[in-house]
């Protein structure tokens, strides 16, 4: 049996950790603690290891919830020649023909509708929602509790905050935010935050 490790000691990794017990997911059979890069401290009684302790060979989920560390670690740890895999909850729901890439994880209570594409190193979390026919690139974040409709379009890098809301058909550019509880209407140029209802952007 292959081991498997989380990477990450913060709040998603120790989320996703219990949801794993609480699914009595079959990773845990393999399971042999987490990866971060300091091991001085234990888990949930779980070890804690530097990568340079762990066989490459192992089967890694990267569970850092801010995006751009995610992109470095999942980037790091492939060139290492980690097997990069997906947390998906059982406690989600995902409809038919959607594609889902290396390395993302969609936490519980969320939608993923049909005929969606969600790249490599994404997180959806809790209770979001893509609605049918919609696009999201790699490394994206979907915090709690949004909803992107259907036929959105998100790029890479993009960040959708809390309880926000995309109009259908809207496209969001490479690297962009969307603020918390923001209802997006029109596209959002690349590297740009927007806030508020309708959203603008911010000054």
């Amino acid at each position: 049996m292959c081991a498997n490790y989380i990477y990450g000691t913060g709040g998603l990794a120790r989320e996703v950790f219990g949801w794993m017990v609480h699914e009595n997911s079959l990773f845990l059979e393999g399971f042999q603690g987490f990866i971060d890069r300091e091991a001085y401290h234990q888990v949930f009684g779980q070890p804690v290891w530097l990568a340079s302790q762990v066989l490459p060979e192992a089967n890694v989920i990267v569970a850092v919830g801010c995006g751009e560390t995610r992109k470095r670690v999942f980037q790091e740890m492939k060139a290492k020649g980690f097997q990069i895999e997906n947390y998906i909850s059982r406690d989600c729901s995902i409809g038919q023909n959607s594609n889902i890439g290396e390395g993302t994880i969609i936490c519980p209570h969320s939608s993923i509708s049909s005929d969606v594409t969600i790249g490599d190193g994404c997180l959806i979390n809790c209770h979001s929602g893509i609605g049918h026919d919609s696009i999201v690139g790699n490394f994206c974040t979907l915090l709690g509790f949004c909803a992107v409709n259907g036929s959105c379009h998100l790029s890479d890098n993009v960040t959708v905050g809390s309880g926000s809301v995309l109009h259908p058909k809207v496209s969001v550019g490479m690297g962009a935010t969307v603020g918390i509880g923001a209802v997006v209407l029109k596209n959002v140029r690349q590297g740009t935050v927007v806030f508020g209802n309708p959203a603008k952007i911010l000054k």
